[in-house]
């Protein structure tokens, strides 16, 4: 009987498997995310294409590596000295423990491999953000990327959806990344710009090596199977099967003991094996067991599929080392490969890491313009030379293009922060670029050990705009001025310190720009009710821990915990397995006006690094001892206002040269400086 169509059809199943390589986006039933990729695990799915596939993981790696360089650098010859120490205060911290080139290397591999970034911005009280990096992987997004989800286990070890990420202990949600609303944390999730025609295709970043992917995956295919063909296969070389009947064990055992010492290893190749039997026995069945040629298979496949991951990465394989027949590799090869890989590709993926960077300095007020990445060497042993083009240049210019060129180290001198506050203090100085300061200062050394006279000197330095003054004070010889009308003016502007208010904080400053951030910096950290403020930023964002609610507050992590366990008692919020939430009455609690106000004077005090006075100080610093220890206060606006009327830097206008008794240690100024005392007040 002829079996029916229907019956034959209901045996026949059609089998889909997903094209990886291009990922796929659907909204869960009742989820607030987009999911990313099939099964949600598309970024696992390339972390997975990484560790597996040796040729891969290794180009992802190099360049990692090439675009990181050596780090984060700027352009010395274009910035001021003040300009320097700003760029270096602030790539020195990007949040408490890690700066900028940290966050810089962490982004790096994640960009590579995913093709974007995800960085998390913690805002402060004074409007500015700390930032800590996050793999991007961890993120999912909503339809219209104002919000983004944070989870470490969107797929399970079996490589399975995680039905209800929302539930798991590392959920988090946050606001998209908007500096007109700096509050809490929110995420800044930067994708490298591509092309994509498929719905919510752009909400997530796209490895800009999609094309070989699917070279990729076979790659690693191949490989399983060679390594699963030997762990799995059987490979005698011949089988031999014996009629005189089923021996013991021991028997057998005791046979290929004897059998192995007399025909095998190295020494018994080629041996004649023979065998007695009696008449009319059967002989033993010799049977040749051969091998397939293993390394043979899959090998045009396999030249085709590296040739085709390194064309998709666009990556020449001698850049990472990575050696092919036919290539020599030598050093002018290396130098024009790494020149045009660096230029058509590197150079590119440093700009969008340099842009986000240059947006956060932005957030901080710190013009990045002149950030840049210090471009590593190449695989090479000499550099190119061509005496009739080189002959052209200065040797000392030649040496600054080809160390900037190919990434050499040179012994530029970096400008410290803390040299800021121990230079005379000149708006001048603070105009010279990193070229012109130390141009001034070799020819301050040359002066010191005799190689130029005084004159020479000083014509030098008041051609860079600074005055007689500051030649007299970095050459050692000062002259002081009259004091008698710059004291009459600190008499004038004196006001009377009001003992009554409370003061929050003190600090010996070096200068105008230090007694400003001094201001501030105290200002910042007084909270007329700081139990409002905790339960406003817990409105915000409930999942902040302690420590982060007292990095934005300037308070301790302690007092943090303490206000906590005070607004928890009051009903305000609940603390529930680790997780606050805030209560119908806590966000109906409004926060209590600030009725107090800080303000900032200024008293003249001795040095806190310099012992006892054993003589008598000069007139003007004694004038100013003496109005301070009578109660006499200064504001910033009428030091400035001195300084203007005056001529002179009021500020930084004080005794000569002071050497310190103990350390021996001399300096351009007295051993008197201005201090700030910050107190609070009632508001008028």
């Amino acid at each position: 009987m002829e079996e029916s169509k229907d019956n034959i059809n209901n045996r026949l199943v059609r089998v889909d498997f997903e094209c990886n390589s291009v990922p796929r986006f659907s909204k869960p039933a009742g989820k607030k995310y987009i999911s990313w990729g099939q099964q949600n695990a598309y970024p696992n799915f390339l972390l997975d294409l990484y560790k597996r596939d040796a040729i891969h993981g290794s180009i992802v790696k190099a360049k990692s590596e090439y675009v990181y360089g050596k780090g984060l650098t700027y352009n010395k010859d274009e910035l001021t000295i003040l300009e320097q120490a700003q760029y270096q205060q602030f790539l020195s911290s990007a949040n408490d423990t890690e700066d900028w080139n940290d966050i810089f290397r962490k982004n790096c591999e994640p960009m590579e491999l995913m093709n974007g970034i995800a960085l998390e911005v913690v805002w402060k009280l004074n409007g500015k953000c700390d930032v800590f990096s996050f793999n991007p992987g961890f993120f999912r997004t909503n339809e219209d990327g104002s919000k983004y989800y944070y989870c470490e286990n969107w797929v399970n070890e079996n490589g399975e959806e995680n039905p209800s990420p929302d539930k798991d202990a590392s959920w988090r949600e946050f606001n998209k990344f908007n500096p007109s609303k700096r509050k809490g944390s929110q995420i800044l999730f930067y994708k490298a710009p591509f092309e994509s025609l498929i719905l919510h295709g752009k909400l997530y970043p796209e490895p800009n090596y999609i094309q070989c992917i699917q070279d990729v995956e076979t790659n690693i295919e191949i490989t399983n199977f060679h390594y699963n063909h030997m762990k799995n296969g059987m490979f005698g070389a011949a089988m031999m099967t014996f009629f005189n009947g089923e021996p013991t064990p021991e028997e057998v055992k005791k046979f290929v003991k004897k059998f192995k010492a007399t025909y095998n290893g190295t020494n018994n190749t080629g041996n004649t094996l023979l065998y007695f039997a009696d008449k009319g026995a059967t002989a033993p069945d010799h049977k040749p067991l051969s091998q397939p040629d293993l390394d043979k298979m899959f090998e045009v496949v396999g030249k085709r599929l590296q040739q085709n991951i390194f064309t998709g990465h666009r990556f020449d394989p001698i850049l990472g080392g990575i050696m092919q027949e036919g290539q020599l590799g030598g050093a002018k090869e290396i130098l024009e490969k790494y020149d045009k890989f660096i230029k058509t590709y590197i150079q590119y993926r440093q700009e969008l890491h340099l842009n986000v960077i240059k947006l956060i300095g932005e957030v901080n007020g710190v013009d990045l313009s002149q950030l840049e990445v210090k471009q590593t060497s190449p695989i090479m042993e000499t550099l190119p030379t061509d005496p009739s083009i080189l002959s052209l240049f200065p040797q000392d210019v030649l040496q600054k293009y080809y160390a900037k060129k190919y990434g050499i180290e040179t012994d530029d001198k970096e400008i410290e922060v803390s040299e800021m506050a121990s230079l005379p203090v000149n708006d001048n100085i603070k105009k010279l670029t990193g070229r012109e300061y130390q141009r001034l200062q070799s020819l301050i050394a040359k002066y010191k050990s005799g190689k130029a006279t005084y004159e020479e000197v000083a014509h030098f330095i008041k051609g860079y705009g600074l005055g007689q003054d500051y030649v007299d004070i970095v050459l050692g010889a000062k002259k002081f001025s009259s004091h008698i009308n710059i004291i009459s003016l600190f008499e004038a502007a004196a006001i009377d310190d009001n003992a009554e208010d409370e003061i929050i904080h003190e600090e010996f400053v070096g200068g105008n720009v230090f007694a400003l951030n001094s201001q501030f910096n105290a200002a910042r950290k007084f909270a007329a009710d700081i139990n409002s403020q905790v339960l406003e930023v817990l409105k915000g964002d409930p999942t902040l821990t302690p420590e982060k609610i007292a990095k934005q507050l300037g308070i301790t992590p302690e007092e943090a915990s303490t206000i906590i366990d005070s607004l928890t008692i009051a009903g305000l919020i609940v603390l529930a397995e680790g997780l606050i939430s805030v209560t119908p009455l806590g966000i109906d609690t409004k926060s209590v006006n600030v009725e107090y106000e800080t303000y900032t004077v200024y008293s003249y005090a001795t040095r806190p690094d310099v012992p006892k006075v054993e003589s008598s100080s000069r007139p003007f610093c004694t004038s100013l001892m003496a109005m301070s220890s009578s109660g006499k206060r200064w504001t910033k606006d009428a030091i400035d206002n001195i300084s203007n009327s005056s001529g002179e830097d009021a500020w930084t206008y004080r005794g000569g040269f002071y050497t310190n008794p103990n350390t021996q240690e001399t300096t351009p100024y007295c051993r008197h400086c201005w201090k700030s005392i910050t107190k609070v007040r009632k508001k008028q």
